[in-house]
């Protein structure tokens, strides 16, 4: 017979590791970041370097996280929706700046995937047998594309939608938070004043890759969960899981937050003892996969090629546990391409490789604990600490095609007076939000209403589970902006609370909500 007292302990203890943990990986980053900051340099090659010890970057901290706490009284005068207005104007407006006075160039796998989304929409399906043949993976964001481009087929169209998508973003988030709080709170304000000043999410526009629209998707996602939880409309339980898959269609790496959410759904039952939640889960699970296995069988049906054999998994891990050269460790150092190119046309002997390859790496690192323990501090270091994010270098840097045409974007694209003062701005604003995010993590016993504290514990499992993937897989920079983007509201909720500690009452009292019991 099963005990129910013991799973709901359970799900207690889960809940208080999670955010533990959250609290751990948060608060080394923010440790870290006192003494030592990652740096992408603006070439097309990604070689990075550490930049140690700058009295800059403390002056940042201290300007930036004053500049927070006074802001108070200003945020009290003005209506949280002429804030969110003015800032999202002055983003839309700066948005299209860039985009206009840009040439449309793309690189990289954006630009693999933009002119794959092109050919197909003219039945042309070359790229099903090259890069779309290695990543198949890539199909749910040319489906994407496809749809976007079939209205106008144009790079800075489709940087514009994704700048409304940005916004859109910002939008859900707001609406999410809004469910537990008043409009006009403390809490609301500075959740607008933080998400526009996060910035990478405004500079990846220009790379039109997987992480703007899914971070739209998932946003949008948590906030239908939100609402079926409050108004137990199955409606808004099967958006939220269509919402969730698309995310994970058009960025691989966010089917950790369909695992988050599963787990966030067993924790659910367990605390409820209600089967729902479990039905919900299994409801998020069949999409998932189906809508997996669909894409991929469209574009065969279409085509007529085979899709089933993409790149082995074990390439990206092997490659993820190996030196970087230039690069920082465990970065892209172009292993998984040649391997790939090399054995593609005997699968069997592609996969053998991939597999003796891992096992040799694997055996290395754990025969070398003190280079492995180097290692992976600085791929980890190199993953989380990079203040752009490597936004700016996403954008028109590398190329004689991709210049800019105004000193204002050349000041920014090609490490002027603007890309430092951005560099030492990011430091600060990605300091305070890993610290804040420390404080409520530790503190998370605070949080009283039972639905907000299981949004936080879902975006805390996507960190915390994003922090584990990339030990071993392929890392990036740019891999993590929008997970650190979701750290806000908990970072937030971490202001409001120290500024309570510190005597200013009312800023934290949460608006009642018609929460399940």
């Amino acid at each position: 017979m099963i005990n129910k007292d013991k799973l709901e302990k359970f799900e207690k203890f889960a809940n208080q590791f999670v955010f533990y943990l959250l609290a751990f990986f948060t608060g080394l980053a923010a440790f870290s970041y006192l003494f030592v900051r990652a740096e992408v340099s603006l070439i097309y090659s990604e070689d990075g370097r550490f930049v140690w010890g700058s009295y800059k970057a403390w002056i940042g901290m201290l300007i930036v996280g004053t500049c927070l706490l006074v802001s108070a009284k200003w945020l009290k005068k003005i209506s949280t929706g002429r804030l969110w207005t003015i800032l999202a104007l002055v983003t839309f407006s700066f948005g299209l700046y860039v985009i206009c006075f840009s040439k449309p160039f793309l690189k990289a796998d954006a630009s693999s995937v933009y002119w794959g989304a092109m050919e197909i929409n003219h039945a042309n399906y070359q790229s099903l047998l090259g890069y779309l043949k290695e990543y198949p993976h890539q199909l749910g964001l040319v489906t994407f594309e496809r749809l976007i481009l079939s209205v106008v087929p144009s790079i800075r169209f489709i940087r514009g939608v994704y700048l409304l998508l940005t916004i859109g973003s910002h939008y859900f988030l707001f609406k999410l938070c809004q469910l537990f709080f008043d409009r006009e709170h403390l809490f609301m304000k500075y959740l607008t004043l933080l998400s526009f000043a996060f910035v990478p999410m405004l500079f990846f526009i220009m790379h039109v890759y997987g992480s703007t629209p899914a971070i739209f998707f998932l946003t949008a996602s948590l906030y239908a969960f939100a609402r079926y939880r409050l108004d137990k409309r199955m409606a808004f339980g099967l958006a939220s899981s269509i919402l969730l898959v698309l995310a994970a269609l058009v960025r691989m790496n966010y089917q950790i937050a369909v695992i988050a959410m599963l787990i966030v759904y067993l924790l659910e039952a367990l605390k409820r003892w209600s089967w729902k939640p479990f039905v919900q889960a299994s409801l998020l699970l069949v999409m998932f996969i189906g809508a997996n296995k669909g894409v991929v069988a469209y574009y065969e049906s279409i085509s007529g090629y085979s899709l089933n054999q993409g790149m082995p998994p074990t390439y990206h891990l092997a490659m993820g546990l190996q030196d970087g050269q230039q690069r920082f460790p465990g970065w892209y150092n172009g292993y998984n391409v040649s391997t790939y190119e090399k054995y593609k046309n005997d699968p069997e002997q592609m996969k053998a490789v991939g597999k003796r390859d891992l096992r040799k790496i694997i055996h290395y690192r754990l025969s070398h604990p003190r280079s492995s323990f180097i290692f992976f501090s600085k791929k980890w270091l190199s993953t989380w600490l990079e203040p752009t994010f490597q936004s700016i270098w996403s954008g028109p840097i590398g190329s004689p095609a991709s210049v800019t045409f105004t000193k204002i974007l050349n000041s920014i694209y090609n490490g002027g007076v603007l890309y430092k003062g951005l560099v030492i701005f990011l430091q600060a604003l990605v300091w305070i939000i890993y610290g804040l995010t420390a404080f409520t993590g530790w503190s998370y016993r605070k949080i009283k209403n039972p639905l907000l504290k299981d949004i936080f514990l879902f975006i805390s499992l996507f960190f915390i589970g994003t922090n584990i993937f990339h030990i071993g897989w392929e890392a990036k920079a740019q891999y993590t902006f929008t997970h650190v983007y979701l750290l806000i509201p908990i970072a937030v909720q971490g202001l409001c609370l120290l500024m309570d500690y510190a005597g200013k009452k009312g800023y934290i009292g949460q608006k009642d909500s018609p929460v399940e019991n």
